[in-house]
């Protein structure tokens, strides 16, 4: 690895700086989550690598019936992040055929497809990642949306 190309802001081009990041493709590897970036600005491509990390298990309701927790865990990632953004604030302003879109008052837009979402700004969007959960709460933790005492999508929590 080229140690003069290593940049440690995450969301940003390292080439040029700009926040217009577009992430193409993910994947795990060698204990990493690998992002395939690109710059929607001045082209350049890159990897952006965030480290995985073992946590600990969290149970949140002893009481689950197992066909609870097989809904839970067959929910998919747009459902999950969809999920979460009702849950902290957003609502649905509207939805296309390929985009359902997500509005709270003082914060910037989320676009939710079923592989990509999208964060939308004033003057656009200006980042696109493939559809995680943890990857939706990252980004808005880095862009100060939402606040580490967020409401996060468990098995005991339902929608209204």
């Amino acid at each position: 690895m080229n140690r003069e190309n290593v940049s440690k802001d995450m969301g940003r081009c390292p080439n040029c700086g700009s926040l217009m990041v577009e992430y193409i493709d993910g994947e795990i590897s060698d204990g990493n989550y690998v992002y395939t970036c690109m710059c929607r600005e001045c082209a350049s491509e890159w990897n952006e690598v965030h480290k995985l990390a073992f946590i600990g298990n969290f149970v949140e309701n002893t009481q689950i019936q197992p066909s609870q927790q097989a809904t839970e865990e067959h929910m998919t990632e747009k459902e999950k992040c969809k999920k979460f953004l009702v849950f902290n604030g957003w609502s649905m302003e509207s939805a296309s055929d390929e985009y359902d879109n997500y509005f709270k008052n003082g914060c910037i837009g989320v676009d939710v497809s079923d592989n990509e979402l999208v964060l939308v700004g004033d003057y656009g969007d200006f980042l696109h990642m493939p559809i995680n959960y943890y990857a939706l709460i990252g980004a808005l933790l880095e862009f100060r949306q939402i606040s580490a005492n967020y409401v996060s999508v468990s098995n005991n929590m339902e929608l209204v």
